[in-house]
């Protein structure tokens, strides 16, 4: 279970917490979230050819899951609207407060710059495949292709944003003539393509199937996303609403196959627990 997180009294509620924010997306989602990879003695076999296993992995991954897609949407909608009213008044004020005095840049452009998406989230989801290949553990290869796709789609939908949105960055104000913090309608500029931030989207939406599936490798990799986020506020690219949101895309874009990744993991553990079972009869 996620109990491991906290300690004490606080195990319980922080238990409960959890389930009763994944029961609203996932009527199975009251069990724990923290499950054992299954190997590949609880998977049927795969096929020999790397391509085909990907394919399979990637139709296990993708299969419906009912109305999640819609109430992820929605949820994204609301949380989104709800960031910006509470956030976006003072997104200059937190910019200023983040950037400080502007020491760290050397290490913002660097945070910022390994965590392109073809460096970060794609370096993640080969090691990944690979170690589930190596393993012969269908489990983590199939969380390897959820981590990379929701990555993508994440990443793919904020940059539609950036285009239809025109949101001038901070860099702009420094650059152009007569700018003001509003939304200019679709441009290829890339001064104006602020909202929302791409990076923090896809690194989100990559962290989020593996928070749910795998927690212990979860965690570290959420860290991951806020260091990105930070960097790209700090190096002058985005407001604090840009990333927030684009984490927020990134968490609702991977939750299904998160979701999807814990049903199948819950399956193979019944499977295997069954067939202990009857090998002890």
């Amino acid at each position: 279970g996620t109990g491991h997180l906290v300690k004490g009294g606080g195990a319980s509620r922080f238990r409960r917490l959890v389930h009763g924010v994944l029961s609203i997306f996932s009527p199975s989602a009251g069990e724990s979230a923290s499950l054992p990879p299954p190997t590949n003695q609880d998977m049927p076999a795969t096929p020999r050819k790397p391509l085909q296993e990907i394919w399979y992995d990637c139709r296990a991954v993708l299969r419906p899951l009912g109305g999640v897609w819609v109430r992820s949407l929605l949820a994204f909608a609301m949380v989104t609207l709800a960031i910006w009213l509470a956030v976006h008044p003072y997104d200059h004020a937190w910019l200023t407060l983040v950037q400080g005095d502007h020491t760290h840049l050397v290490l913002a452009s660097w945070i910022s710059n390994q965590g392109e998406f073809h460096i970060l989230n794609l370096g993640f989801a080969v090691s990944f495949w690979l170690v589930g290949k190596l393993r012969r553990n269908r489990y983590l290869r199939r969380l390897a292709v959820a981590s990379l796709l929701s990555g993508a789609v994440a990443g793919l939908a904020c940059d539609v944003l950036h285009v239809t949105c025109g949101r001038p960055r901070p860099r702009a104000f420094a650059r152009h003539a007569n700018v003001s913090d509003r939304f200019t309608g679709p441009t290829l500029k890339s001064d104006f393509q602020s909202f929302a931030s791409a990076h923090s989207a896809a690194c989100s939406g990559s962290s989020t199937p593996v928070l749910l599936a795998l927690p212990e490798v979860g965690l570290p990799a959420v860290l991951v996303t806020g260091a990105v986020g930070w960097s790209r506020i700090y190096g002058n690219h985005h407001y604090p609403t840009d990333v927030l949101v684009g984490m927020t895309l990134g968490f609702f874009v991977g939750l299904p196959s998160g979701l999807r990744l814990r049903k199948l993991g819950k399956r193979a553990s019944r499977m295997r627990a069954a067939s202990r079972a009857h090998g002890g009869q």
